[in-house]
């Protein structure tokens, strides 16, 4: 809040870009016709007891300054809509710019050496994310107590009342947990597992569903709006209310192979239209038109 803005002041360029909306204070001392702000969502708001008192507080004084913007770049028509729900910004401000996937994530072609390497011998539902309340990580752990033939390979840590859980119904050996993962290992670790499963109840873009697919992992996601913007046909939903459901879905498309298969394909067929080459040129666009 302090070197910030100071180093912003005096590194003004020709177009200005924030890179993040939590920075969005940065514009009480930049150029506001020469400088866009992306949104990535405002999730926050939507769930503030996920966040400290004081983290809130800055957040919402970040997020006021939003408007103050020559434009904003949205990641998802999703994201688009939440700041209009909440701010009621001028619609031709925002402009939805879908970020990339990177070239790393693509299908590695030996599956059966990765899972010996992080010694994954069962069914593997793989999970990539923080265990805030939003992404419903309680939904998974349900599903992993029902269904003993499934491992749970679990990329963000769990919150004290999640590994009670864990440690109450002996989950444990079951459950193979990584933290400040590299992304060679994160590529490695969609390769290796039999599903991505993604049950949130919120989300600005959902980037692991994306680098998912590009990798050829099938993925089963609620029906949140914002999964059937991005990876309608592509995926496989369920009620994100329902754990019954949840649990027939995956049992579906683990007891499927053709299924698995098909939904491996269209969701490879997916990732390819979102391309950051693509997502650059939207972009200079965006600057060029600022600059005039």
């Amino acid at each position: 809040e302090i070197l910030y803005p100071i180093i912003a002041r005096g590194r003004q360029g020709d177009v200005n870009h924030v890179l993040d909306h939590s920075d969005a204070g940065l514009l009480r001392f930049l150029d506001r016709e020469r400088t866009v702000v992306t949104c990535h969502d405002l999730i926050p708001l939507d769930y503030p007891s996920e966040g400290s008192i004081l983290g809130m507080e800055r957040y919402r004084l970040n997020i006021g300054c939003l408007s103050l913007a020559a434009k904003i770049i949205a990641v998802s028509e999703r994201t688009k809509k939440s700041v209009l729900e909440h701010f009621g910004y001028n619609e031709r401000d925002i402009e939805v710019i879908w970020p990339g996937v990177f070239e790393a994530f693509r299908p590695l072609g030996r599956r059966d050496e990765l899972r010996k390497k992080y010694g994954v011998t069962r069914t593997a539902v793989l999970h990539i994310g923080t265990s805030f309340p939003k992404k419903n990580v309680e939904l998974i752990l349900g599903v992993i107590k029902e269904r003993e033939d499934i491992t749970l390979i679990k990329v963000g840590n769990f919150t004290k009342r999640q590994s009670a859980f864990i440690k109450e119904h002996g989950l444990g050996a079951r459950i193979k947990s990584f933290s400040g993962v590299t992304r060679d290992t994160l590529v490695e670790l969609y390769n290796a597992a039999d599903i991505l499963f993604m049950p949130s109840f919120a989300e600005g873009f959902g980037l692991p569903v994306l680098e998912a697919m590009a990798c050829g992992c099938p993925v089963v996601c609620s029906d949140i709006e914002v999964f059937h913007e991005l990876y309608e046909g592509a995926a496989l939903f369920f009620d994100h209310h329902s754990p019954a459901d949840a649990v027939n879905k995956i049992d579906t498309l683990l007891r499927r192979t053709d299924l698995r298969d098909g939904f491996s394909g269209k969701g490879l067929a997916r990732a390819k239209e979102f391309s950051w080459r693509e997502c650059a040129r939207r972009t200079y666009g965006l600057y060029e038109e600022i600059c005039g």
